[in-house]
């Protein structure tokens, strides 16, 4: 796996994105090769924070693919956060 990223803190908010490369030499891994992701969190008061959680999943390599495997597929998830 080769990952890259950046991370940023503006006052209350904080931003995080990187790109993963995968390449299984099983051909097992849903045809998926690359992943963008991105996180951006926001502290709204003292120990909790409003986040989003997003990833894309795209395939360049040309990997043994299964029957039902798409082409991409996109995921985004959002929460509270309360650390203690």
């Amino acid at each position: 796996m080769l990952k890259i990223g950046a991370i940023a803190q503006l006052g209350r908010a904080r931003a995080v994105v990187d790109h993963s490369v995968y390449y299984d030499i099983i051909g097992n891994n849903r045809g998926y090769d690359n992943k963008l992701g991105a996180f951006v969190g926001v502290n709204v008061y003292k120990q909790v924070d409003i986040f989003v959680d997003s990833g894309a999943y795209w395939s360049v390599f040309d990997n043994a693919k299964i029957a039902y495997d798409r082409a991409y597929t996109w995921s985004i998830k959002g929460g509270i956060s309360v650390n203690f």
